[in-house]
């Protein structure tokens, strides 16, 4: 059987991404530089297969957006897999603390996502 996409995170950087709101501030940094090498290490077409979530929090991480990322991370642990879609062309996670249009649309928008009544 093949493995999921978030199985393939480091175990250290999961739990570090879990417990990210609860880390120091002085401590934030080598979890962002982790994060980013992660990225950058990790074959793009396992990073699209992340959940449209998941693929937010790991931009936001590597890009060094902390408090934006404290933020998702406390709304999903208040509304466990929640989250607002905007757009019926090219639909877009939305998510209380994030500007939308500041992801790209790699990280924003997916196939998971978009409207059963977008044109084909």
């Amino acid at each position: 059987m093949a493995s999921r996409p978030v199985e393939t995170i480091p175990e250290e950087l999961s739990r570090l991404m879990k417990y990210f709101p609860e880390t120091p501030v002085e401590e934030r940094t080598a979890f962002h530089t982790a994060a980013k090498d992660f990225l950058a290490q990790a074959a793009p077409k396992l990073v699209r297969q992340f959940s449209p979530m998941a693929r937010v929090k790991w931009h936001l991480a590597a890009s060094g957006r902390g408090d934006e990322l404290a933020d998702v991370l406390h709304y999903e642990r208040e509304n466990p897999g929640v989250f607002s879609v905007k757009g019926l062309r090219r639909a877009r996670i939305e998510l209380p603390g994030v500007e939308s249009a500041s992801l790209p649309p790699r990280c924003a928008t997916s196939p998971a996502v978009s409207s059963p009544y977008a044109a084909s």
